[in-house]
């Protein structure tokens, strides 16, 4: 059981070493979304977004957290996905 304990922080550690050492790999397609002032989706291109991403100002990102968002939903905060409460 010790073993497997240690094998799981080791693992843990390495992942986390790798976002950290390239976080560049780390951003997958899956992971964001780009849209125009629009909302509208934009074709995506992780090498590209994440030297747009290390370049923009703060007012030009937003950081949401889906699971985050879910909860606000299931609570009545949200109505829909994206609605702030209005």
């Amino acid at each position: 059981m010790k073993g497997n304990v240690r094998a799981y922080a080791l693992f843990l550690a390495a992942a986390l070493f790798w976002g950290l050492l390239y976080p560049q790999y780390a951003l997958t397609e899956n992971m964001y979304e780009l849209t125009d002032g629009d909302e509208k989706p934009v074709p995506k291109d992780c090498r590209r977004d994440f030297s747009g991403l290390m370049s923009a100002e703060a007012q030009d990102v937003e950081i949401r957290f889906a699971l985050l968002e879910r909860v606000r939903e299931w609570f009545g905060e949200e109505t829909e996905y994206g609605d702030r409460g209005k």
